[in-house]
């Protein structure tokens, strides 16, 4: 959970974590080499729940799909790459190395800004 983020950025739930299956072979068969956004990624996995339980107890949003991608990535089940044109799934030596470095690259971002604000913290 992230400070600041706590009502969106809290750990997948029971309810959650029971479609995980669920969700990832949705992923499997949507995403492929074509990005998609994630909003739109959300309102067919919501339409996919529905047609198939009809009134599901989980809603998909943007921010808790990120949660899932997370859960995902973390514990090595998919290999899902992010950019701005949308998310996708793929099994490329150099795509994931560039996602990778992505990664890193705005952790060392948001470290930096953490530092600054240190900085700031320590002159009141």
């Amino acid at each position: 959970m992230i400070t600041n983020f706590e009502e969106v950025t809290h750990d997948l739930t029971d309810l959650e974590l029971s479609y995980t299956d669920e969700v990832k072979n949705y992923l499997l068969g949507v995403l492929g080499h074509s990005p998609i956004k994630q909003p739109r990624l959300c309102i067919m996995l919501n339409n996919h729940l529905i047609m198939n339980e009809g009134n599901p107890n989980i809603s998909f949003t943007p921010m808790r799909l990120r949660k899932f991608i997370n859960h995902f990535r973390s514990n090595a089940i998919l290999p899902i790459i992010a950019t701005s044109e949308g998310c996708y799934l793929i099994y490329e030596k150099v795509a994931l190395e560039k996602q990778i470095r992505s990664l890193e690259q705005r952790a060392a971002s948001i470290l930096k800004a953490s530092e600054g604000l240190k900085q700031i913290l320590l002159t009141l």
